[in-house]
């Protein structure tokens, strides 16, 4: 229900404030672990072997380069706010109209800030447990996922990495709450 357009509200509006909130929420969560991600531990921006990915903003870099994953994460970081920034793209003010694009814009957003949720996933749950913020990162990917599958966004990523990556989250969750059990055991015993 929480991903569900409001009756009443524009679609534009929904989609532009939630990209926002998912930003900032990406943001934040990255921001915790940016100690273990750093050029030597990830001199590639990846979601596993399968996956690695070239930044390109289409302006300033136009043919996409290889780089480290918090290389890619600040020219991202970057890349978004400037979008959001954008009274072009991102109107702030009542009744000003979104642009043609928008959609297209915030789905090129979205679909960006979910490598940074893959990213994280792969190469760095081990320090999101030891911060004991999985449940604060499980429930954020959980929102946007069900934010980006509602019909608007559909076609977000293609369904075969999409589904690859779910595969890999469950797979985490899964060990997330072994390891919980495991813990319960341990502190059951004692």
């Amino acid at each position: 229900m929480a991903v569900m357009l409001p009756e009443g509200e524009d679609l534009n509006e929904w989609v532009a404030v939630n990209t926002v909130d998912f930003f900032n929420q990406i943001n934040m969560l990255y921001g915790t672990i940016t100690d273990f991600c750093t050029e030597e531990i990830c001199p590639v921006m990846s979601a596993g072997p399968k996956y690695e990915y070239h930044w390109a903003d289409g302006t300033n870099i136009k043919k996409p380069i290889k780089c480290s994953a918090p290389k890619y994460i600040d020219y991202l970081m970057t890349w978004v706010q400037d979008q959001l920034d954008d009274e072009t793209l991102f109107p702030s003010k009542i009744g000003v109209p979104f642009p043609k694009n928008f959609m297209s814009v915030a789905k090129t957003i979205l679909k960006r800030l979910f490598r940074v949720y893959a990213h994280i996933y792969h190469q760095h749950f081990d320090p999101v447990i030891q911060l004991q913020e999985e449940a604060h990162l499980n429930t954020s990917f959980k929102h946007f996922i069900f934010f980006v599958q509602c019909r608007i966004l559909r076609n977000l990523e293609n369904s075969k990495f999409e589904s690859a990556f779910l595969v890999t989250f469950k797979v985490h969750l899964l060990r997330n709450s072994t390891l919980l059990i495991e813990e319960n055991l341990h502190h059951s015993k004692n």
